[in-house]
Parts: C-alpha cells; structure tokens; sequence
C-alpha cells in the first residue's frame, strides 16, 4: 500500500477548566505536528502546557514537552515544531484560567 501525507488542521481546543484536557487522540494515523497557534482573547494573561504521551493519555512531567509558557492578553504566539505523534497518541493541553487560551495544532497526517 501507498503512504499518503496530508498537510492539515490537526485539532483545535480551547479548554473551559483548568485540568489537563485531550486536544487530540491520534487513532488510524500518525501525524507531526509543525506548527502550534496559541490564542488568548481575554483580559488576562494565561500561562499554558501541553503534553505528548506517545502510546496514551498519561499528562504529567514525563509527558510535558512545552510548559508554564504565559500568553499575555490579548495576543496569539506560533510556534514552529517538530512534534510526532503514533498512532494511539495523544496531545494534551491546559490553561491556568479556564478558557481563555485556544490552542490550534497544524501539521501533516500520514496513513498507510
């Protein structure tokens, strides 16, 4: 079979708590995230995390891979990376203050 590569939204998530959150579960496909857009559209700065776990949905300091980053308010911070992610992976995300960050993840999805 083919390998096919689609470059794409990957997932889009904005937390309303500020507990560890899925952004997406990787199931069928492996993907790399290239590119994370992290949005805070409120009048106060919110620090962020986000998590890979490679075969689950662990999100603690073994899994942490950009953490206690603060967005000040009223501000969107790309960032370019180099994230792969297995199929059953997974991504996770969290804010200091529920709903005030929207995290949007790019990238390439590959399939056998």
């Amino acid at each position: 079979m083919a390998r096919t590569f689609v470059e794409l939204q990957i997932a889009q998530a904005k937390p309303a708590g500020t507990s560890a959150t899925t952004a997406f579960a990787a199931s069928g496909s492996r993907y790399v995230v290239r590119q994370v857009c992290l949005s805070n559209n409120t009048g106060a700065a919110s620090n962020v995390d986000i998590w890979l776990d490679d075969d689950g949905t662990t999100y603690n300091n073994t899994t942490q891979i950009y953490g206690a980053k603060a967005i000040p308010t009223d501000t969107t911070i790309v960032i370019d990376v180099y994230w792969p992610v297995a199929d059953g992976g997974s991504i996770g995300v969290a804010t200091s203050t529920g709903g005030a960050v929207n995290f949007t993840f790019y990238g390439v999805e590959m399939t056998v």
